[in-house]
């Protein structure tokens, strides 16, 4: 992680919480959230109301996180994805690049979601995603005669 610091081209709401150990890159726009301890969000990234980030998220640059957006511990967001509001990420989760989450959605943890998946369901613990709509990497792996 880069050396914590608050980019002076980053804009942060008065009423925004941020932990210790934060870097916020340039030109980043944070409203009135939480961001924990030791996050990391990269350039150009804009954080909305009421939305809290839990220890140690990492946030790539260009990702979208709607209003009453939740993201745990330990999880990394990664560029061009899509939180819609009031979806929750669950803690030691792996966003890849170009996912869409739908609003409300639950993703558990523990969770790796694929590049370009979209999700429209909750995820379970423990799980891969993929495709579009995303499905567990056990279905897409599965043989022609073991799919019928």
């Amino acid at each position: 992680m880069s050396e914590p610091r608050i980019h002076n081209s980053a804009y942060i709401h008065p009423e925004a919480i941020i932990g210790k150990n934060v870097y916020i890159g340039p030109y980043s726009i944070i409203e009135k959230c939480i961001i924990d301890d030791n996050c990391y969000i990269d350039t150009q990234c804009h954080i909305y109301d009421n939305v809290i980030i839990g220890n140690n998220v990492k946030i790539g640059n260009l990702v979208h996180i709607a209003h009453n957006v939740i993201i745990e511990k330990d999880s990394l967001i990664i560029t061009h994805s899509i939180l819609c509001g009031s979806c929750k990420i669950g803690e030691r989760t792996w966003i890849a690049p170009l996912v869409c989450v739908r609003n409300n959605v639950v993703i558990g943890n523990d969770i790796v979601v694929g590049m370009g998946a979209i999700v429209t369901k909750n995820i379970p613990d423990n799980k891969s995603w993929i495709g579009n709509p995303a499905k567990p990497l056990s279905e897409y792996l599965l043989s022609k005669e073991e799919r019928k």
